[in-house]
């Protein structure tokens, strides 16, 4: 039995059925999921360099405001030759629960302040897997187990890294340890959550 999704709920296996939950919503997590399991065309065109491309500085900070908040593994894989959902994947993986809507929510208020944009969120922390859902870049924050379960990067293997070395720090892109720092902001009761989430805690991920 695999770890829930980003949905929520009961565990979510590969081949199982995505529910509809709710009009917009439902259509944008189907594409998702559907856009992720796309073959992949071998040989695809891409422009010379990731970096050149135009949404390159809003994956840049994404990428630093995870690392802000002790993400691992993070990684940025161009995939706009590969499919019309997005032009970027980021992913990044943070040791907890708690630690993974710590990063989530320091990439939401970063990228706002930066670019004045808000992300269309989707998933629960609880889960261990959450996505921020900008456009041009959609973002994966989950635990190792969720990482290692759905292996999202394997899925965009014929995409285009965009090198983050000059970004992140080395530990930022170094796989998760078990001698991390357990890095989190505890959650002790829910004035403290609503101060991170806001009043509308409940809708924010839904």
């Amino acid at each position: 039995m695999g770890p829930r999704s980003p949905q929520g709920g009961a565990p979510w296996d590969r081949s199982s059925t995505i529910k509809r939950d709710s009009g917009n919503q439902y259509n944008r997590r189907e594409g998702l999921v559907r856009g992720m399991m796309l073959p992949q065309p071998k040989g695809t065109f891409f422009p010379p360099l990731a970096a050149d491309d135009p949404s390159a500085p809003l994956v840049s900070a994404i990428a630093l405001a995870g690392d802000d908040r002790k993400a691992r593994a993070i990684k940025a894989i161009r995939v706009s030759a590969l499919t019309t959902v997005t032009t970027f994947f980021v992913t990044m993986t943070g040791k907890t629960k708690t630690q993974v809507s710590a990063i989530g929510t320091n990439v939401r208020d970063e990228i706002k302040r930066q670019f004045d944009r808000e992300a269309v969120p989707q998933g629960d922390p609880a889960s261990g897997w959450v996505v921020l859902d900008y456009g041009d870049a959609i973002v994966h924050v989950f635990t190792p187990e969720v990482q290692k379960y759905y292996e999202l990067e394997k899925l965009w293997k014929n995409g285009q890294n965009l090198s983050l070395e000059h970004v992140v720090s080395p530990e930022g892109l170094s796989e998760p340890s078990d001698d991390d720092e357990d890095f989190s902001y505890a959650l002790d009761d829910a004035e403290q959550a609503d101060k991170i989430w806001g009043d509308d805690d409940a809708d924010i991920w839904g």
